[in-house]
């Protein structure tokens, strides 16, 4: 061995151990998510899957995600018909501006931006509002309330001007 190359040996075998074990040694273990965050990952993760659902067009996958014991099972069916039947394509943009949580249940501000197309006619309805989603979580997140702002229905609010006091909503032929 030539001596230069020894003495790369050497600085090797003295510094790399120590330094490998000075960098383990400082690992730190992985931070668990709180239960409150668990719960709000679940509440944000339902909201995604509800407005997926809803655009994919899919009445079955959207009515499975309502509470069994929710009245609005009997009055949505006829609404998301009306909805798929009228457009071809759907897409919210939904922002989450609140999520409270109490002893198994939640409530979610959700804000939205709605287009609903009908490739046929080539019109685009637009619409934006303020839905309040009442959850229940147990044993899983489903939907029980919405209040606010109608977040399906489009098809029914297509035909006529929406009222004054309502959010900004109209055809618009691109």
């Amino acid at each position: 061995m030539q001596p230069s190359s020894r003495l790369a040996w050497y600085l090797e075998f003295l510094l790399l151990p120590p330094l490998f074990l000075t960098l383990a040694g400082c690992a730190k273990e992985a931070v668990k998510p709180s239960e409150d965050s668990l719960k709000i990952r679940a509440v944000l993760a339902f909201v995604d899957h509800l407005i997926q659902t809803y655009e994919a067009r899919d009445q079955t996958g959207l009515l499975a995600l309502i509470s069994p014991d929710s009245t609005m099972l009997s009055s949505l069916p006829p609404i998301l018909i009306r909805d798929f039947q009228s457009f071809d394509q759907i897409k919210l943009t939904p922002t989450v501006d609140r999520i409270e949580m109490d002893k198994g249940k939640a409530t979610v501000v959700l804000n939205w931006d709605g287009q609903w197309q009908n490739k046929t006619t080539q019109l685009i309805y637009k619409e934006k509002g303020t839905t309040t989603l009442k959850l229940k979580e147990s044993p899983a997140v489903q939907l029980v309330e919405l209040l606010g702002d109608p977040l399906f229905g489009a098809a029914a609010r297509n035909s006529q001007a929406p009222p004054a006091s309502h959010n900004s909503g109209g055809l618009i032929n691109p």
